[in-house]
């Protein structure tokens, strides 16, 4: 008995751990542990520390041991020699020094690029992440809507055996469900990319994941994009290589230049057979080498140059992929709201078509249509919002800011506020998205007139059916000037884009 309540302690012990819900912080954070990009990284940040002391050695003073045997036995008074020499380098014009700069900038270098190798990992399992809820919310949709196709199929079907409709119209909807089902297995298909590139990442398989707070994304001005760009990891590293480029060709172009160091040497003289001590001032200068020289000065000189270009043009590449990714989610934050009222109106009219179908008001075709016109629109909200969220991973993550702004549980905003997107910038929009917008803002009004508490004496509303609709035949057309006033318009109208 005592084992059994054990057990049943340690299984409610486990069971919150079960069912906790992974965030897209801890997928980040699982990723940066296990790539192997970053363990790379992190060697060669290491490698290039040890080159700077290598570099720095060189103003230590040298000890070396020397010793010769003489080959040849023709000179009699010849023996054996050894010395010991210390040399300490006095004096090289820069060039010592020119070399420790080189490899600092390396290794500031090797630390930027870790960085960017951070947020680059961090871009790729969060778009994972996102691109899995994503399909999931889809797939989700898409098995509603199958049942919404079987319930129509099971009415449709009905009727016909009642001579009400033909067989033509089950057949329809049949058609309907078999390409729904193999669109959901794209769906599906796509769902399983995603879930394999999230356990490549992080390790784990893709269950419990938690929906990100899209309050957290704030998305950055365009015109405040040029100063973030420029303290962005992959500009940084490219800066460090100018840098590097630079003092390369400080210590290079001096190689003529002549160095000064002082040696003192103890050995024994292999001639003389005695002890001796010597202390020298040596002077070492390059005066041919076969042009090598030259050439080096030469390379050294291109690359600087080449080095400077990279930055300018890593800049412009950088400026115009985030610009572009900030007005495709600026695009997607219009969809959204678009979206959000659409659904509201298809499934309005989905609703009514399915009454009126039952009064022989509309066929099958009709509520098929409409049927299909909801999903698609709650599959477009679905994908509208992820795919801000991962445009907006993109900006963060060439920002540079993404891994810093996870670790720290919430996202540092490029600027004070929120873009506006119906404030100063519809003046600039085409006048398709400008009746877009105009249509976005009735249908908000409108939602909060209906959500306004109701007044004691408020008049009741006009039925949406009419009752000279109920009577009408099937498939009667109607005069748009004869359309009741409450009648549902079809949004795409509204909107200018019919």
């Amino acid at each position: 008995m005592m084992n059994i309540k054990s057990n049943l302690s340690i299984l409610l012990l486990l069971m919150p751990a079960c069912g906790h819900a992974v965030t897209l912080q801890e997928a980040v954070s699982a990723a940066v542990m296990r790539s192997p990009g970053l363990h790379s990284a992190r060697d060669k940040m290491a490698s290039a520390e040890s080159g700077v002391g290598d570099a720095a050695s060189a103003w230590f003073p040298s000890v070396s041991v020397n010793g010769g045997s003489p080959l040849s036995t023709g000179d009699n008074d010849r023996d054996n020699s050894y010395s010991l020499e210390v040399r300490q380098r006095l004096f090289d014009f820069g060039k010592a020094g020119a070399r420790i700069d080189h490899a600092k900038s390396n290794q500031q270098a090797e630390e930027h690029s870790a960085q960017n190798e951070k947020e680059i990992v961090a871009a790729k399992v969060a778009e994972a992440f996102v691109s899995t809820l994503k399909y999931q919310k889809i797939i989700d949709n898409t098995k509603n809507h199958l049942l919404a196709q079987q319930e129509i199929l099971n009415l449709a079907t009905i009727r016909a055996s009642g001579g009400v409709d033909n067989l033509g119209d089950v057949t329809q909807v049949r058609v309907r469900i078999m390409a729904l089902e193999a669109e959901q297995t794209n769906y599906i298909a796509q769902l399983s990319a995603a879930e394999r590139d999230y356990f490549t990442l992080t390790g784990n398989k893709p269950v419990g994941l938690e929906e990100p707070d899209t309050r957290l994304f704030i998305q950055p001005d365009p015109a405040a994009l040029r100063g973030k760009i420029e303290e962005s990891p992959s500009v940084v590293v490219m800066r460090d290589k100018q840098e590097m480029a630079r003092h390369e060709y400080d210590y290079t172009s001096k190689g003529w230049l002549p160095e000064l160091s002082l040696s003192v040497s103890s050995g024994r003289d292999g001639y003389k057979d005695k002890n001796e001590t010597t202390v020298m001032l040596n002077v070492t200068s390059n005066l041919f080498d076969g042009g090598g020289q030259i050439y080096r000065t030469q390379g050294a000189a291109y690359r600087m140059s080449s080095a400077r270009w990279d930055v300018e043009h890593q800049i412009e590449e950088l400026t115009t992929r985030t610009s572009r990714m900030v007005q495709e989610a600026l695009s997607q934050l219009r969809q959204q709201k678009i979206y959000a009222a659409k659904v509201l109106q298809a499934d309005k009219v989905r609703e009514l078509y399915r009454e009126q179908y039952k009064v022989n008001r509309r066929s099958v075709l009709d509520i098929l249509n409409a049927e299909q016109d909801y999903f698609q629109t709650l599959n477009g909200q679905a994908s509208s919002k992820y795919d801000y969220l991962v445009q907006m991973v993109r900006i963060y993550s060439e920002l540079g800011i993404l891994e810093t702004n996870l670790n720290r549980k919430t996202f540092t905003p490029v600027q004070g506020g929120v873009i506006s997107v119906t404030q100063s910038r519809t003046d600039a929009l085409p006048e398709q998205s400008k009746a877009s917008m105009r249509f976005v803002e009735a249908i908000e009004k409108q939602q909060a007139v209906q959500q306004a508490p109701a007044k004691p004496a408020a008049v009741q509303p006009t039925p949406v059916i009419s009752a000279s609709e109920l009577s009408a035949p099937k498939n009667s057309q109607t005069q748009p000037h004869e359309m009741e006033a409450n009648e549902l318009v079809d949004p795409f109208i509204l909107m200018g884009l019919r």
